[in-house]
């Protein structure tokens, strides 16, 4: 997996492949089968027999459980306000930096967690970084080609920028896992945000 690099920064970050395997090795493995015993009387009635217990191992082709999408009380994700004043409402809400995605042209607002998939459309969607108090933008991007010929804004909370789409569609040619990633700091701790992104 490749982590594009941008304005020759060095890449911030390996694109995914971070999972922890919380699974761990069982001892010796207990039989499902029980021992039958018999205890017949002397009148010749059959003692009963146990039947084995069933498996309750779960079929390796059952689905993972989907994960909730998180929710921020006091965060309206099906808000009617545009994007800029959206982003607003983070101030005092949110207090870890955020990547987020919307449109005011659809209508879309997605927070973006860390290392989630989103879905961008480059004609019609905004990218933003959310940058509480105590945090700030360090300037730094992989991954990340705005568009010139759109304005970019930047307010003491956030910045909104628009993304290049003839840059963008060159740069995702071929890669199956695009990680693009902003990198923000909390006094002298060095903080990534990075996610996957895909074109609509």
């Amino acid at each position: 997996m490749t982590c594009p690099l941008s304005l020759s920064l060095v890449c911030l970050v390996a694109c995914g492949g971070e999972t922890t395997d919380k699974q761990t090795a069982t001892g010796n493995k207990e039989s499902n089968q029980q021992v039958v015993v018999d205890t017949s009387e002397a009148d010749g009635t059959p003692a009963p027999t146990a039947e084995p217990e069933a498996d309750v191992t779960p079929a390796a082709e059952d689905p993972a459980p989907t994960q909730e999408p998180v929710v921020y009380e006091g965060i309206d994700m099906d808000s009617t306000l545009n994007g800029q004043d959206w982003l607003e409402t983070f101030i005092g809400v949110i207090d870890e930096p955020k990547v987020v995605v919307f449109s005011d042209i659809t209508g879309k607002k997605v927070i973006v967690e860390q290392n989630a998939e989103v879905t961008f459309n480059l004609d019609e969607d905004a990218m933003a970084l959310f940058i509480p108090e105590g945090y700030a933008d360090a300037r730094v991007s992989t991954g990340i080609f705005t568009d010139s010929n759109k304005i970019s804004i930047g307010a003491e909370y956030y910045s909104i920028f628009y993304l290049d789409p003839e840059k963008m569609r060159e740069e995702m040619k071929g890669i199956t896992d695009y990680c693009p990633a902003f990198l923000v700091m909390k006094g002298d701790e060095r903080v990534i945000l990075r996610f996957q992104l895909k074109i609509e």
